[in-house]
């Protein structure tokens, strides 16, 4: 086998794992979007930055259901919430989350206006504190 071949062969591989990678996440969000329970959440950390994540933070949380903990995390745009404001005003607080009743780790923090859109809920007056922090 020539380098070249080899190369073509590698590069194929990794798209395929990227594609399936990508086919992965729609998959699990088209199955939480249609199949889907509330609960509550809890907020411990927040990270930004790194390979791959330009613009990004993460918001990582806890969900607990019967006694079980599930932990999970939202991605929310930083031109939406800034990391410091994620760090200062978000971290140690509840929230209302969105998860899958068959694989409770498939979830999405609700915070946004648009989050709670999305599932088809009314955006909650208990959360209109987190307004001054959201950009968009």
């Amino acid at each position: 086998m020539n380098q070249k071949f080899r190369d073509i062969i590698s590069r194929s591989i990794l798209l395929a794992i990227c594609l399936a990678g990508v086919l992965w996440g729609i998959t699990r969000r088209k199955n939480l979007e249609k199949n889907h329970k509330f609960s509550v959440a809890y907020t411990y950390d927040c990270s930004s930055g790194g390979r791959g994540n330009g613009g990004g933070i993460y918001i990582d949380y806890i969900i607990t259901l019967d006694g079980k903990k599930y932990k999970s995390s939202s991605r929310y745009l930083t031109d939406e919430i800034s990391i410091d404001d994620c760090r200062n005003y978000f971290i140690g607080k509840t929230f209302p989350v969105a998860y899958s009743p068959s694989n409770p780790s498939n979830s999405q923090l609700l915070i946004r206006p648009k989050d709670f859109e999305h599932f088809g809920v009314s955006f909650p007056d208990s959360l209109a504190w987190v307004l001054k922090f959201i950009k968009k």
